[in-house]
């Protein structure tokens, strides 16, 4: 039997740099929006790194703001709402999230003896830092002004559906308390889906079962639980996960939260490689974000950094700030009613995947803020 698995859905290129002081320049705004301060962040890595174009810098945000003009406009910044990133934790000192990240909470407190800094939501890994500065970083990511709840629910050694359970289930306490309904759960993992036998969807194709017959064991409790929280107003938003090579079959109804694409609460992003392609691992997304060669936070060996990744990972929170957004602009919506904006607004475009073609939908800011 193959072994149970979680995917942290990102990879990094390594490329470390320090963190550096950012500037920017004015530029003409469109008429039709309410006026509003409107600062500007120039691209990271810092100006001193020299790279070869200003793309190689940041070009996610860049992409998301419908310009690819070398520098990221913008007029809201997610203000009032909570994203919660259900991750490996966030550390909180980073300048991308600090004095912006609310009380959290860790799924492994109860092992803080035997793994010191697991009492706490801090991120031992850094995937949780990158992931939350992409969905709110002061210059890296999309809505720079919302506060951040870190939620510890994955670890780089194993993580059991009930630890996600646990961790959904406090986010629903958090929520009911709250009369702000505004919030956003961004998740950027993939946990198996195992069935009554203890089988994983792949093992129960290989021996010869259909794709419509598999049942996961958690699959009613997982689904009861993300509909509970967008009937409380929070929107979901999750990574499609990412193809692994050593994997014969690999697609998105084999882990959780992908799975529940077909719930109109949850939206699953897939990862653009570049505005004309779509990344070849990428599983599929009902819309598609920047997700490769992505500039996020990053600690190592207690240094402040930032990093490239690339995955699903990234390319799902820098959606869930988007979400944000709309919540910030149209705080009178539902879970469900930002979750149709964001598919509505939707641009269409046929891009290059694999050695072909495909016709898929990708997320801008202007669309999403302007066009309703």
């Amino acid at each position: 039997m193959l072994r149970r698995w979680i995917a942290l859905t990102s990879l990094s290129l390594v490329f470390v740099v320090s963190c550096g002081n950012p500037s920017g320049s004015e530029e003409t705004r469109p008429t039709d929006i309410p006026e509003v301060e409107t600062p500007e962040v120039p691209l990271v890595p810092p100006p001193e790194l020299k790279l070869q174009n200003l793309s190689e810098r940041d070009w996610a945000l860049d992409y998301l703001d419908g310009t690819m003009d070398g520098q990221y406009t913008y007029r809201y910044t997610g203000k009032g709402v909570r994203i919660y990133v259900v991750d490996t934790g966030i550390e909180g000192d980073h300048e991308e999230l600090k004095n912006r990240l609310l009380p959290g909470f860790s799924v492994f407190s109860e092992r803080s003896a035997l793994q010191p800094g697991w009492d706490s939501a801090e991120d031992a890994n850094a995937h949780g830092l990158h992931v939350a500065s992409l969905a709110a970083g002061t210059h890296v990511g999309i809505a720079k002004d919302a506060r951040v709840v870190p939620v510890k629910a994955i670890s780089s050694s194993s993580t059991a559906v009930s630890q996600l359970l646990v961790a959904l289930e406090w986010i629903l306490e958090q929520e009911q308390a709250h009369e702000n309904g505004r919030a956003v759960i961004n998740m950027s993992f993939g946990l198996q889906r195992s069935n009554a036998e203890g089988q994983s969807l792949l093992e129960y194709w290989l021996e010869g079962g259909e794709r419509e017959g598999f049942k996961g064991v958690d699959d009613l409790r997982v689904e009861d639980l993300l509909t509970q929280l967008a009937d409380e107003g929070v929107v979901l938003i999750a990574a499609a996960g990412n193809k692994s090579e050593n994997k014969a079959t690999y697609v998105r109804e084999e882990h959780y939260p992908a799975y529940f694409h077909f719930l109109d609460a949850l939206l699953v992003v897939g990862n653009l490689e570049s505005p004309t392609r779509i990344h070849e691992s990428s599983m599929e997304g009902e819309i598609y974000a920047p997700g490769t060669n992505v500039w996020g936070a990053w600690v190592s060996h207690g240094q402040y950094q930032y990093k490239l990744m690339y995955g699903t990972s990234m390319a799902s929170p820098l959606v869930a700030g988007v979400a944000a957004l709309v919540l910030e602009r149209f705080p009178e919506l539902d879970a469900r009613e930002v979750i149709g904006v964001l598919k509505g607004s939707a641009q269409q475009h046929e891009l290059s995947y694999k050695s072909g073609k495909k016709q898929v939908s990708t997320i801008s800011v202007p669309s999403v803020l302007l066009d309703l």
